[in-house]
């Protein structure tokens, strides 16, 4: 989530996690994107969600 809302930029798709359960998405950030700490919510089927934070700099 961003200043602007909910992100549904290119890299953010639903993936299924490898043998050992990781999952990793990369993604680009706007050059505008507001610089600042944002939340990002990962929703696992069958066990829940987590909620945790990124940084964005200058």
């Amino acid at each position: 989530y961003y200043k602007s809302g909910k992100s549904e930029t290119q890299g953010l798709e639903p993936k299924n996690s490898d043998g050992n359960g990781n999952c990793t998405w990369s993604w680009k950030v706007g050059s505008r994107t507001t610089p600042g700490d944002w939340k990002i919510v990962i929703k696992a089927e069958g066990v829940g969600q987590i909620e945790t934070y990124f940084t964005v700099t200058e």
